[in-house]
């Protein structure tokens, strides 16, 4: 009995061991199952985080691409344009180089003709130029302080009253001919005392039958010139070069001949032969058909007429 009751107990805890041990098994099993599950759905989501990182990477490659593609597009097309601009610019500058050409072609020739037309332009034997004017002081052999004395002379007359170079060059051309049979210049000679000259500034005052003396002065600043007839001013904006009476040579025996503007202060010449001076030098008077003054209005019969010569 006591035997029976040691085995009954050896059973018992036997089956209460065999228990405990399934249990530990079944709790063990349960614990490695989770454990994978709980590392498999880890796995999992690094694999998804790999496969979004990636994706992610791959979209951001293609939108740099096509980016970079548009930009490349976008500078081929502006470069493509700068070279059409280039090029369009380029034949601008052609012909705008070709009418530039032109126009000074024809702005050279022009100056060309210029120049040409004033070194051929005369006034009485004053001449104008580009670069200035010149004029005739009758009765001086200086210039005003304005201008510059080109030459000295003495006043001639043959058909017209001319200011010859007080250093001639003459050359024998022909036989001496009668003075009815040729063209003859000969010197001139004053015909008046004092009426209506000034002499406070001319130290001989007897000028009567002396050679009448001429300057042509050049003036540098100014390039036109006009005589004043019948007036000592001059109109505004005009500079005065000098004043004073008109004068000509007699129409008889010369007939018809230029009247020349002669200083208020006129002056004996440099010395030349008496045979020389054969033409007479007298100032010019107002001619009326009546000597009743105011039917000669504005001017009066017999009255010496004043002149002024004017630069601009």
């Amino acid at each position: 009995m006591k035997a029976m009751n040691m085995l009954l107990t050896c059973v018992v805890v036997t089956s209460f061991v065999v228990i405990g041990l399934c249990s530990a098994n079944e709790d063990s099993l349960s614990s490695g199952v989770l454990n994978g599950l709980q590392s498999e759905a880890h796995d999992r989501q690094q694999a998804e985080f790999l496969v979004k990182r990636q994706v992610e990477s791959l979209v951001n490659q293609y939108v740099e691409s096509l980016v970079n593609q548009h930009m490349e597009s976008l500078v081929k097309r502006q470069l493509e344009s700068l070279v059409v601009n280039q090029e369009h610019a380029a034949e601008q500058m052609g012909s705008l180089k070709t009418t530039v050409d032109f126009h000074n072609t024809k702005i050279s020739t022009l100056g060309k003709r210029s120049i040409s037309r004033n070194n051929r332009r005369s006034d009485s034997g004053s001449r104008g130029g580009s670069t200035g004017t010149a004029y005739i002081r009758w009765g001086r052999k200086t210039c005003p302080k304005s201008a510059e004395l080109v030459y000295e002379g003495v006043a001639a007359v043959g058909r017209l009253i001319q200011c010859l170079t007080t250093e001639p060059e003459g050359e024998f051309v022909a036989q001496f001919q009668a003075p009815d049979q040729g063209a003859f210049i000969t010197g001139m000679h004053y015909e008046f005392d004092f009426f209506p000259f000034n002499f406070t500034n001319v130290l001989d005052s007897k000028i009567q039958g002396k050679n009448v003396p001429c300057a042509v002065c050049h003036v540098r600043t100014r390039s036109a010139q006009i005589v004043i007839r019948g007036s000592s001013r001059c109109p505004a904006t005009w500079v005065r070069e000098y004043h004073g009476y008109l004068t000509a040579a007699p129409v008889i025996p010369v007939g018809r001949s230029t009247n020349v503007c002669t200083d208020i202060h006129p002056e004996v010449g440099t010395e030349v032969s008496e045979n020389f001076q054969q033409g007479r030098f007298v100032p010019n008077e107002f001619a009326c058909l009546t000597d009743i003054t105011p039917e000669c209005f504005p001017f009066a019969f017999g009255r010496e007429l004043t002149c002024a010569v004017c630069t601009k």
